[in-house]
């Protein structure tokens, strides 16, 4: 049975078709919820509704997953801010047994800012208070896992913003064969990939044109890994990676960063600003384009380069592990300025500025 009442005294107003019996649908203007006790056809009084099914969409639409709801269930109130959401879909006319089968709902409690969901933003949130089934990517219903945030990146939605906290990820970031993709921490985020080759792994099939990629404030924690790894292998065109405060650490051993340049013609540069690197930055090239550009960046496990090619290897304001930069062909250029060397003792040396053509 239908009823309609009064959203701010949940008074009975109309009852078109008769009685109502607890656990029939009610509406209440754009508001949509289910009886908890039987009602005579012509009666007026309270109405006590199920705070758990109130939706915000009048009885002849259907329910979305999504959908958000203004309801206290404990206070048995309306809100003025969204304090759930639904977790499933409903037919305008669905029967008791299918609303209450379906509109399951992840509570928000009482998050005053929590917003509907843009279509058209380009951020997919991640976040430890997201869920991946129930979650949409967007601010108000991010998603729990990076590998769910891979799972719908796209070029209209590049960036994938990740919250505070420590995420175990049950397989290796890989990056999709999409340019222009990041991954933006907020609070210093946590990324792990236990028992896997690397943690993330820029290892595109890109032949369109150049490839770039952006890392930023997040921190990997690798143990006999390599924390992150970038290869050309299945390239046509440069591939450009961006790094901003990206720290890795290595529990045991194994590479931090491992850039892995086997295509001639297809250039590896790699850029990055304030960055640490626990373990060793291994760097192997075939292309003479290739660039290893980093400034205010610590290499606690130090610098090792490979190929005998004219790549670039400049490092400003630096701190590099003593006697841990080895540059591993004369035709490599090398240029150093302001940085300076570190043992275990944390003595600190400074390295002569120099530049080798």
């Amino acid at each position: 049975m239908i009823a309609r009442f009064y959203q701010d005294g949940l008074a009975i107003d109309h009852t078109p078709t008769g009685a109502i019996s607890a656990g029939d649908v009610v509406l209440g203007g754009d508001t949509i919820g289910i009886a908890k006790n039987d009602i005579a056809a012509d009666a007026l009084g309270a109405l006590a509704i199920t705070g758990l099914y109130i939706a915000t969409k009048p009885g002849d639409e259907a329910w979305s997953k999504g959908d958000l709801l203004y309801w206290d269930s404990a206070a048995e109130n309306f809100t003025t801010t969204p304090t759930a959401y639904m977790a499933g879909t409903a037919a305008a006319d669905a029967t008791t047994a299918a609303v209450t089968g379906q509109l399951l709902l992840q509570q928000y409690g009482s998050l005053n800012a929590l917003c509907s969901a843009n279509a058209t933003q380009t951020e997919i949130y991640v976040a430890k208070t997201g869920n991946d089934t129930l979650g949409d990517g967007s601010q108000a219903r991010p998603l729990l896992t990076i590998a769910a945030a891979v799972a719908i990146w796209t070029a209209l939605r590049p960036t994938i913003v990740v919250g505070p906290g420590t995420y175990a990820e049950a397989a290796q970031i890989s990056w999709p064969d999409i340019t222009g993709l990041k991954i933006m921490g907020i609070g210093n985020p946590v990324i792990s990939a236990a028992g896997e080759d690397e943690v993330i792994d820029i290892s595109p099939t890109f032949t369109t044109g150049t490839m770039e990629a952006t890392l930023a404030g997040i921190s990997i924690d690798a143990d006999t890994q390599i924390g992150i790894t970038i290869a050309n292998a299945a390239m046509t065109k440069k591939l450009n990676v961006y790094m901003t405060g990206v720290v890795c650490s290595e529990s045991t051993s194994g590479d931090s960063l491992a850039v892995v340049g086997t295509v001639s013609g297809s250039a590896i540069r790699v850029y990055m600003r304030d960055c640490e690197f626990e373990g060793l930055a291994d760097v192997d090239w075939t292309d003479a384009g290739s660039r290893f550009r980093a400034i205010g960046t610590y290499f606690y496990g130090g610098i090792t380069t490979a190929g005998a090619v004219a790549a670039e290897v400049t490092l400003q304001a630096c701190v590099i592990k003593t006697s841990a930069l080895s540059i591993g062909s004369a035709s490599q250029v090398l240029t150093y300025r302001g940085s300076m060397y570190f043992d275990d003792d944390s003595t600190y040396t400074e390295l002569a500025d120099g530049y080798s053509a």
